[in-house]
């Protein structure tokens, strides 16, 4: 699982699927796959990327009009990935997250599409998901053994 891919399941942010195969086109374990993502990203060249790094490398791929959404759930699991405080991200960081989230995040991978946990979720009938509503899916599908985190995420 890539960090761009968990920004894109997590929030319902679809990123096309030509930024998830350009950054991990040969990542076999989330060593290599967070070494990609940095190599692909930092802009900088110091081995670590900034928030703005990260957006700045899938915003291409995403719809504008998404691009406030990505910002978002980015300021949302940074305090996840960033855990030494920093601002930045090390490929050590990543791989930890991946490790962490990767029974989640394969689960993911094979659900629904965002459309889908729309229809199922969007108990209003108005289109859009209201904080409530994602906490309401989240006890109804989501394992309860990742319930907590999920809902973390959410808050």
């Amino acid at each position: 699982m890539k960090f761009l891919s968990l920004i894109a399941a997590v929030s319902a942010v679809r990123i096309s699927q030509k930024t998830t195969n350009r950054v991990a086109l040969k990542a076999k374990g989330p060593a290599q796959q967070a070494e990609q993502v940095i190599e692909h990203c930092d802009a900088s060249g110091n081995g670590e990327l900034t928030k703005k790094e990260v957006f700045d490398c899938i915003k291409n791929d995403v719809p504008p009009e998404h691009h406030q959404a990505v910002k978002d759930f980015i300021d949302q699991i940074w305090p996840h990935v960033d855990t030494d405080g920093s601002g930045e991200v090390s490929a050590q960081e990543i791989e930890d997250f991946i490790r962490a989230t990767s029974g989640m995040l394969a689960q993911m991978k094979e659900g629904p599409s965002a459309a889908d946990i729309i229809d199922a979720c969007d108990a209003s009938g108005n289109g859009q998901l209201s904080k409530k509503e994602v906490h309401d899916c989240i006890n109804e599908h989501v394992p309860e053994e990742h319930q907590e985190e999920a809902h973390q995420m959410v808050d």
